[in-house]
This record gives C-alpha cells, structure tokens and sequence, in this order.
C-alpha cells in the first residue's frame, strides 16, 4: 500500500499529463519557456521603478528632468513589451489547452460507451465517479486549470526566488514573517479544498438531483404533462429541497473555510507589522533611504502579491489533482468483464435458451427472475405477457448480454452467451427498447446508426416497413432531414408513435438474427400496431 502526503500520487498524476501534452502539442514548452521570460522579470518593474524615481527626486542638488523622462519611458517600454508578450503568448495557448482537455474529454466519452452496460444503472458507480467528470468540465478547473498553472509555475517561482533574496538581504526576520504568512496561508488552502474532496460523493449526489429538477423544468418533452397535472409545484418543491440540501453542504464547507482563514488573517497582520516594523526603524536609523525604503516595501508587497497567488494556485493544483487522478482512475478501471470470442451467427434464426437463470441487480438482494427455464426455438414468434415490473425487460437485457445471469446460463444455439464478446453478441439482435432515443442527427444516420457507406435502398424499405413512408415523403430534405430541434432550429419532431416506428425501423435495417421488441408499439392504435407487426414479419422473411 502506497502512502501519498496528498492523498494521491500527485508526481505521477501531473507526469502523465505532461507526457499527453509532449505527445499531443510539444510547441507547447517552446512557448512556456518565452512567457517565463516575459513573466519572471515583468513584477521588478513595480519594484524597481519606484525607487529610482525617488532616488532622483531626493537629490540634494534636484531632480533632473532628463533622467526623469528616461526612467519613464524605460519603464512604460520594457512595461508595455513584456506585457504584451505575456497577453500574446497567454492567449495563444489557451485554446492549445482547451485542445488537450478536449482529448481527455472523447476519451471519457468513449469510456463511457463502451464499459459494461450494469455500471450505466449502478448508483453506487455514479456517486464514486461523479466528480472526477470535473477534470474535463471546465476551462478553469480540472485538467485544462492545471495545465495552465503548470504553464505559469516556472515565472512565479523565479519571481518568488529572486524577491526572497533581496529581501532576505536586507532583513532575515522581515522574510521569516513573510514566509510564516504564505506557509500558514497555504496550508489553509491545501485543508480547505481537501475537505471540499472529502466530501465530493456527497456533493455530486445532491448535484445530481438538483440538476434532474432543473432539466425536467427546462426540457419540452415534459411540457405537457407539467401543465396537465400542475407538476409544476411539485418539481419547485422537490427542486427547492435538492438546493437546500446542496447548500447546506456548501455552507459547513464555507464555515470550516471561515475558520481556517482566522489562522492566516492572524500571520497577516504579524507580517505586515514586521514589514513597516522594520523598514521604519532602518529609515530613521538611516541605515536605508526613502528610495530603499519604497523599493524594499514595494518588495515585500509583490512577494506576498505573487506568493499569495502562486501558493493559492498550488493548493487548488493539488486539489484538483485529485479529481485528475479519479479522471485517470476511471479511465485505468477495468470495468469490461473478460468474455469469449466465440464468433456472432450470421446466418439463419437463433435458438435462445435460459436455464436455470436467477438474477438480481447489482447492489440489490432481491431477485428479479428466479430459476427461470425457457427456451425459444428458431423462427418461433413468442410474445412475453406479464404485469408490469415482472421483468420482461430484465430478460431482454440477459438475453443480449446487457446484464450476465446471477445463477444459470443463457444459451444462444447453446453456447453460453459469456462465450460471446459483446460485440458479436450485438451484432446478433435487433432490439427495440420501452425507452426510444432519437439521435439529433439526420434520418437516414438515426436509421442505419453506424458510420460507413449507407444503403439508401435498405434504409427506405426499413422506414417503410415501419408505416414511415408518408412521413418520408413529407420530409423537405427526405433522407437527410435532421431530428430534433436542439442542434437544427429546422429540425423535425416525431411524435411519440412516430417514434417508435422509427426505432423499429433501426431495428429492422439493423437486420439481426432475431428481433426483439419491447413494448414498442405503446404510442399506437390498434390498427396501427396490427399493421406495424405485419409489415415487420414480411420484411423479415
């Protein structure tokens, strides 16, 4: 077992998002390498300037207006030069970390599509992995904030260097009480945010249900029926309730921030003391001048300034390493069961047997089906009748490999399903679900699904097959109208028995072994669920 001081291995965690970069975008360092130049000696212009200033105008024989005016433009030039190449640079790489956080992003997503089925229902999966989606969430924060604080670091660290040595020179204590102040500030920080991880299953399970409330507000599909059954005070009040309990989260953690920070409120005044403390009495002991006196204050100033920041930026790129490193983790998890490698049948009907089967949802003790034995012979036609919650679209799941037996053995032209990876098992059914998803893409994409060369002949006879023809024909762009309305304002709306022809069309120019459906006529009259069933069985054969 490994022991971090951090709670993770920050070391290797922010390696790994180095070696990504140099893979991905090695310009990158060249570029890191001239903003620290810019960036490092940018904060001694406010320091140094100040004190020649006055140099000039405490001249016992007056100020020179000559090298008054050159002292300014000096300034105001290198001032406005390194600035500029700050900005430039700055601003050029920001959408080269936007890239590298959008890498990591269709990675997740791929992750996510292709993991085991039951995690996609397993709360339990959720309230663990939640919060490591913070890593490719924002611009400020997660994978994109730390690389933008590791491309910063190296400037602040030889700025903090090179203020701590001057005014180290000057005045060991006077540096102490600095310091004293940025070590108790940052350690304030580095707890602050780290109980603020402690508690992330909490938060993103209250998140979670704050953000349901608020999408079923906003989401059209539910509109009518908010407005039919007044739904609309139930979801306030439940939406209310997750805010509360949101907040009341956010307020203990605010509350442990509040009495963390007294601590360094404390180390501030000290310092501060300390700094005019001392620079006075050296003053009035003339051991420094006015000059001296602006710049060293004007130092201790920008230590804290750029101390305070850097230090603050270290707490939060330690703390948001800790989500990185739940990014990485999910990303490293195994969570695809190893499988066989049977090949898919691809010819002729499928003969499903289940023998035996018992099964209960992960995390749960009861079974849902219990010593089951069925078998569905080649070419039969069987409809599954029984009340709801009985579990016909449990047995669907198991029959595809959605969900394994916890007991038993489903068997497809008796090899095991386990037997099968889930691809060739797939790639066996043609499955229309209770729950329909149209897709926001075009009409032919939401029918043949996956990429490559489509069959425009095949995808008509499917739509067709499922009572879509006049719908079809309707269509301004026919083949290539886009559903939904969310990326297209020209989009098209099915309704919900339009729908599910469409699923069923999917299905059907799918062309598996053995078609499956689901309830997928519940939106359709009676004549039209006749006519659905006939046009499908004549398609298939």
């Amino acid at each position: 077992m490994h022991l971090h001081p951090f709670g993770y291995p920050i070391l290797s965690t922010h390696r790994r998002l180095l070696q990504h970069a140099w893979q991905q975008d090695r310009a990158l360092f060249g570029y890191c390498f001239l903003y620290t130049l810019a960036a490092a000696f940018y904060p001694f212009l406010a320091v140094l300037v100040p004190r020649y200033l006055l140099a000039e105008l405490t001249r016992p024989e007056g100020a020179r207006i000559q090298a008054l005016l050159v002292i300014l433009v000096v300034f105001f030039s290198l001032s406005s030069v390194l600035g500029f190449v700050q900005h430039i640079i700055r601003g050029h790489c920001k959408y080269r970390f936007t890239l590298l956080r959008l890498n990591y992003t269709g990675d997740l997503c791929h992750k996510l599509m292709t993991i085991d089925y039951q995690y996609m229902e397993n709360a339990h999966f959720w309230d663990q992995y939640d919060q490591c989606f913070r890593a490719v969430q924002s611009n400020d924060s997660g994978i994109e904030g730390n690389y933008s604080k590791m491309f910063e670091a190296p400037a602040q660290i030889i700025t903090i260097l090179i203020l701590v040595l001057l005014i180290g020179s000057l005045s060991p204590i006077l540096l102490l009480g600095l310091l004293l102040h940025l070590s108790v500030s940052f350690l304030v920080q580095q707890r602050s945010l780290r109980y603020t991880f402690e508690r992330r299953e909490e938060i993103g399970h209250q998140y979670r249900r704050q953000n349901y409330y608020a999408n079923t507000s906003s989401d059209f599909s539910y509109g009518k029926d908010i407005r039919l059954y007044h739904l609309a005070d139930r979801i306030l009040a439940h939406f209310s309730m997750a805010i509360q309990g949101y907040t009341q989260i956010i307020r203990q953690i605010e509350n442990r921030k509040l009495l963390f920070s007294l601590a360094a409120l404390c180390t501030l005044l000290l310092s501060d003391a300390l700094t005019y403390g001392i620079l006075s009495l050296q003053v009035w002991q003339q051991q420094i001048t006015i000059a001296d006196y602006s710049m060293y204050v004007s130092a201790a100033l920008s230590l804290t300034s750029v101390a305070t920041l850097f230090l603050t930026s270290l707490a939060t790129f330690v703390q948001e390493g800790q989500y990185i490193h739940d990014f990485f983790r999910l990303s490293d998890a195994s969570l695809t069961a190893a499988r066989g490698n049977h090949p898919a049948f691809r010819s002729g009907t499928l003969r499903v047997e289940f023998r035996d089967v018992s099964f209960r949802y992960p995390g749960t003790d009861r079974d849902v089906i219990r010593h089951l034995n069925l078998t569905i012979e080649p070419g039969e036609r069987l409809a599954i009748v029984g009340i709801n919650g009985a579990g016909k679209s449990t047995l669907v799941k198991l029959m595809i490999g959605l969900f394994d037996p916890t007991e038993g053995q489903v068997l497809i032209n008796g090899v095991p399903t386990t037997e099968f990876s889930r691809e060739a098992l797939w790639a066996m059914f043609s499955v229309v679900f209770q729950d329909i998803h149209v897709m926001a893409f075009s009409l032919r994409e939401n029918v043949t699904c996956q990429t490559g060369e489509p069959d425009d002949n095949r995808v008509v006879a499917a739509l067709t097959a499922a009572g879509l023809e006049e719908k079809l024909s309707s269509l301004p762009k026919g083949l290539d109208q886009t559903m939904l309305k969310i990326i297209d304002p020209e989009g098209t709306e099915f309704s919900g028995g339009e729908s599910q022809k469409l699923a069923i069309a999917r299905a059907l120019y799918k062309d598996g072994r053995m078609v499956i459906m689901d309830e997928p006529t519940s939106a359709l009259d009676a004549l039209a669920e006749k006519d659905i069933y006939q046009r499908s069985v004549s398609y298939t054969h």
